[in-house]
């Protein structure tokens, strides 16, 4: 549980790198909505590149047999056309220093451990604060990488991987081009077709995608351009009236996705979360957008790590920390390969210009 530098020549004990995930987390700090909802599976994948075929995306059907025979194995796809897709390689690296400004939770759970004493923090046990707090930094941004890229599939069909390191990688998962769809006439205008425009994705889905919707996933500002239309209104909140104050206008809480009631079947959710990096502010869905959407079974696969000391493993996170004494310094390094993988790329109809 611990591992000893000398640093400035005295030996400093720190908490080992294959320990620090123990303490790291202490609540959610990611919004991991959108991953949770639609990409619920998770795979491990010991190779470089994710082959989609292998995934076994498919409902496993189980075979006829006659009762006097012995059991058949379940039937699973051929690999003729396996599709393999380079995902994402993340390594965001920490440089650790001691602490001015302490994390009280993580310096309660350091102390609820024995870890560090009760009085002011020595230099060591600064630097050990520091270390569970910069874990934390490495894992969320991976994290928020991950969302970024899963929303970027469920809104355009297409994940695109670029960087200063590394060429452009565009993995297109076939999503056909008549499920992107724009309104004639925005839903703010008074003339606006709301609930033919809905009919017209739900016949795309059934068309192309083999399946129904069973959720919408929209703006807020989409949301209540919606309620508007007195054609969507009468068909959305009428049929409750009496009964439950669904869908009303009303202050969204954008932290989190809301439940707003449902039409034709269908659940609307409004999802206004957003993370902000470098002064950029990035929605994960477009504030002009609305998707239906038919499959919640897709899968974030994660290759190997191609580190050595991984031992051609795959896994979610893999950390490693150093001491380097020119320049001096201690770093944290998380590694991670994740991609994003559609189930079934043509559930999800919509897009943006919806007001």
């Amino acid at each position: 549980m611990a591992v000893t530098y000398t640093i400035g020549g005295v030996d400093t004990t720190l908490i080992a790198v294959d320990q620090l995930a123990a303490f790291a987390d202490f609540g959610q700090t990611v919004n991991h909505w959108l991953t949770d909802m639609f990409f619920p599976r998770r795979v491990d994948i010991t190779d470089t590149k994710v082959p989609v075929a292998l995934l076994n995306l498919d409902n496993p059907i189980a075979p006829f047999v006659s009762p006097c025979v012995e059991g058949r194995p379940i039937k699973e796809s051929g690999t003729a056309n396996v599709q393999f897709l380079q995902p994402a390689y993340l390594k965001p690296k920490s440089t650790i220093t001691p602490c001015t400004v302490y994390n009280a939770a993580v310096v309660a759970r350091l102390r609820e451990l024995g870890l560090i004493g009760a009085g002011k923090l020595s230099y060591a046990e600064s630097l050990q604060v520091a270390q569970v707090e910069k874990l934390r930094l490495n894992h969320d941004s991976i994290d928020n990488r991950i969302e970024l890229m899963a929303a970027e599939a469920f809104t355009t069909g297409k994940i695109t991987i670029q960087s200063d390191d590394i060429k452009l990688n565009q993995v297109d998962f076939g999503r056909d081009a008549s499920l992107t769809f724009s309104p004639t006439v925005v839903w703010t205008d008074p003339a606006a077709t709301v609930v033919a425009d809905i009919q017209l994705l739900v016949n795309r889905m059934i068309a192309k995608g083999n399946i129904a919707p069973r959720m919408a996933v929209m703006s807020s500002a989409v949301f209540n351009a919606a309620l508007t239309n007195a054609a969507f209104k009468a068909a959305f909140i009428t049929p409750y009236a009496g009964v439950s104050v669904v869908g009303e206008n009303r202050f969204i809480d954008g932290r989190s996705a809301q439940f707003m009631g449902s039409f034709g079947g269908i659940e609307f959710w409004v999802y206004d979360a957003s993370i902000t990096h470098d002064g950029t502010t990035t929605r994960f869905i477009p504030a002009d957008g609305f998707y239906l959407v038919g499959d919640t079974n897709s899968v974030i696969a994660y290759t190997m790590i191609e580190n050595l000391e991984a031992y051609g493993e795959s896994m979610q996170y893999f950390d490693s920390m150093w001491y380097n004494k020119d320049p001096s310094a201690l770093y944290l390094l998380t590694e991670s390969a994740p991609l994003p993988v559609l189930n079934n790329p043509n559930a999800v109809a919509g897009g943006v210009d919806f007001v």
